[in-house]
This record gives structure tokens, sequence and C-alpha cells, in this order.
């Protein structure tokens, strides 16, 4: 479905948030890797610091991240 204008269309969305207190702009591929894609989103939202204090010591499942991206984002607009 390329050339519809998808892209431009939420360019301009994101582009006018304003209103919130954070957001990113994250890629995502007709097939992804659920865990990389949650390390990217908290990568976005938070920074790299947020990462690698999540990341270090012990291991890390896909559940333990989105926890905590959800437990983060839920205090934001």
């Amino acid at each position: 479905m390329g050339g519809l204008g998808k892209t431009t269309l939420t360019r301009k969305v994101y582009e006018s948030m304003e209103n919130f207190s954070c957001c990113a702009w994250i890629i995502i591929a007709q097939s992804f890797v659920r865990m990389e894609l949650l390390k990217v989103m908290i990568k976005e939202f938070f920074g790299n610091e947020a990462l690698k204090k999540q990341l270090e010591g012990n291991v890390v499942r896909e559940e333990d991240l989105a926890n905590y991206l959800r437990k983060e984002l839920l205090e934001k607009r």
C-alpha cells in the first residue's frame, strides 16, 4: 500500500502533538521482534539511561519491559 500518504499524514499529526508530555517517532517493520520493539520504545520515550537501567544485572523478560513502559506512560499525558 505504498504511496498513499500514510507516513506523511502520521508525521503531520505527530508534529502537532504539543499538548502531550512525551511522544516518540518509532518505525515498525511488517515483521518485528517484540523484545527489540519494547527496547526501542523505552529508549525513545525515556532515553538510553532508562533502557540501560532496565537491562542491567538481571535477565529481562518481554513482560518486564512492557510493564515498565506501561507504568511510566500511565503517569504521562
